[in-house]
């Protein structure tokens, strides 16, 4: 048992002999890889100048501030990316006053090239330029982007230990004693059954209810529903029950110019508050600004077969004052006649009912024929 000792003593010894000389060798190998490895070179960024503006650039500045400036404001020349805060209209001015165009959608970046004295921004919208409050951008934030730098590893040496084989000692098979236990059963009492008496639930009769019959609104002579309010109506609704009730049979195209104007004039007032804009406002609510007169006056013409226009410009009062107006010009016997449906309602005369060219320039100045707009 002591010379089994003494060998097991000598073969750690050896073990631990080998593990301690290949442990010197792994450090002296990685040693050797760091001292030879190349330092990492730093990288200098190129440095990025301002691009100087072009002569070509002022001139198009100038030419946009010029162009605005005659119709009534003033724009100033911008470069800039902003983010549409929420889905947004555009319009053909710096305010509300002017005509919807089109819209953005919410986060849309658009290209700011202008501002209006309004505040409003001029942004590019497709091929052409429209204006959006400047409630409705914000600055597009950038994120710097996080730059990753790989660490280079350095593969550490792989040292492999000897395999010593450690003899088994087999210890001697015990056997274990079987000791039976004896079982006792225990006699299983039987229990009677008993019978539940039978409970009779009573069943409650529902009763049926018919759902009521929601009957569609009939036809009425004009050949869609007849509704409660004007404003259920749709726009085409409107403007055939107002030429059914100023048109007749029989008239010539002079006389229905003349009845559409005269019965505008009776059923639409004029709206100070300066929010109802459209042919909807003047024929649902009977309210609405020059534009809304017009508008209702250019479908119940074309209604009938009358060409008719919608004209933008200006409208010049006694004191030589300006403002934004809107009339109409008219096509009878293949000539030309103007019409102002809003000032022959504020003077209530028919002045300006289909007048020429010539009497319609002395207080008006035409800039646009049929602009886009909403009707």
């Amino acid at each position: 048992m002591r010379e089994k000792n003494d060998w097991l003593k000598k073969i750690m010894i050896v073990v631990l002999t080998v593990v301690l000389m290949m442990s010197a060798i792994g450090m002296n190998d990685v040693t050797a890889y760091v001292k030879h490895a190349e330092p990492v070179k730093e990288t200098e960024l190129p440095v990025v100048t301002e691009k100087e503006e072009t002569v070509e650039e002022k001139k198009e500045e100038n030419s946009l501030e010029e162009r605005y400036k005659s119709y009534g404001f003033n724009v100033t020349v911008l470069t800039d990316s902003m983010r549409v805060t929420t889905d947004s209209n555009v319009r053909s001015g710096p305010s509300t006053e002017y005509n919807i165009i089109g819209q953005l959608e919410k986060d849309t970046i658009v290209e700011v090239v202008g501002q209006a004295d309004t505040g409003w921004y001029l942004v590019k919208y497709g091929a052409a330029k429209a204006f959006i409050s400047n409630s409705l951008l914000a600055e597009v934030t950038v994120e710097e982007p996080t730059v990753e730098v790989a660490v280079a590893e350095t593969p550490a040496p792989t040292v492999e230990a000897p395999v010593v084989e450690v003899p088994v000692t087999e210890a001697p098979a015990v056997e274990i004693p079987v000791v039976e236990v004896p079982v006792t059963e225990t006699p299983v009492a039987e229990v009677p059954a008993v019978e539940a008496p039978a409970v009779e639930v009573p069943v409650a009769e529902v009763a049926e209810v018919e759902a009521p019959v929601v009957e569609e609104p009939q036809n009425g002579p004009l050949g869609f529903p007849i509704r409660e309010h004007k404003w259920e109506y749709s726009i085409d609704e409107l403007t055939t029950i107002a030429v059914m009730s100023c048109v007749h049979k029989g008239m010539s195209q002079w006389e229905m110019a003349i009845a559409i104007n005269d019965y505008l004039c009776e059923t639409v007032t004029y709206d100070d508050s300066l929010t109802r804009h459209s042919a909807f406002d003047a024929l649902a609510y009977g309210s609405a600004v020059c534009q809304g007169y017009a508008n209702a006056y250019q479908r119940m013409m074309n209604a009938v077969g009358i060409p008719t226009d919608y004209v933008r410009g200006y409208g010049y009062t006694s004191n030589g004052q300006a403002g934004r107006h809107g009339w109409n010009r008219v096509l009878i016997d293949g000539n030309y006649y103007y019409v102002d449906v809003t000032w022959n309602d504020s003077t209530n005369s028919n002045k300006y009912l289909l007048i020429s060219y010539e009497e319609m320039s002395k207080d008006h100045y035409q800039t646009e024929l049929n602009p886009r707009r909403e009707m």
